[in-house]
């Protein structure tokens, strides 16, 4: 088994809300560090792509929560 702080829990989705319910799940389960990619389908202003991370942040309390995006 892996130490927690060692692993990195994607929770990246379709939604914000569906990210956040990834976030809080994987914060229940004792994740620590957590990897998110907005819903890569859909171009985003950049204001939008940062409320989504803002909430995912919001969702993990605390723990660490990781963006990556491909700009494309």
């Amino acid at each position: 088994m892996f130490p927690a702080d060692s692993v990195y829990i994607h929770v990246g989705a379709a939604t914000a809300r569906q990210a956040e319910g990834l976030v809080r799940r994987a914060v229940e389960h004792g994740a620590t560090r957590m990897a998110a990619i907005t819903p890569f389908f859909q171009p985003a202003p950049e204001q939008q792509v940062v409320e989504y991370y803002t909430r995912l942040v919001d969702a993990a309390g605390g723990a660490d929560v990781f963006a990556y995006l491909f700009e494309a």
